[in-house]
């Protein structure tokens, strides 16, 4: 029972660093599309996404600036380098929350052999 228990717990870890692994995926894209942005020139004409699989012809007026949600319906304008940095940051904690995942399921695994390890005991013993 608390075999099973340990590996429930193993596969939603499991699960979780999926998670986060996407997330992290997500937050480099935007990154890459970011320092992407550094080479656009203003005027360049774009399709900018205004519903799922709609969107409107838009030109870039300003590449330097970007409007960012921080909260409570509130965009505040921060440059491109700051951006980039914000989402440096999130990448950081997203790797310390996958790092400190592979920890808590390095200690579940030792304890799920450690309870193999007892019942092979025990039906030996039989």
């Amino acid at each position: 029972m608390q075999f099973q228990m340990l590996q429930k717990q193993m596969e939603q870890i499991n699960e979780h660093v999926e998670l986060i692994q996407r997330q992290r995926e997500e937050v480099i894209d935007s990154i890459d599309a970011l320092e992407g942005l550094e080479q656009v020139k203003e005027g360049t004409e774009v399709f900018a996404p205004i519903a799922t699989g709609v969107f409107i012809k838009a030109s870039f007026k300003d590449t330097t600036n970007l409007l960012i949600n921080v909260g409570a319906d509130t965009v505040v304008e921060r440059s491109v380098k700051d951006v980039i940095g914000l989402l440096k940051q999130q990448d950081e904690g997203l790797q310390e929350k996958m790092r400190q995942a592979g920890e808590i399921l390095e200690h579940l695994q030792e304890q799920a052999m450690q309870i193999y390890r007892q019942v092979e005991v025990v039906e030996a013993e039989e």
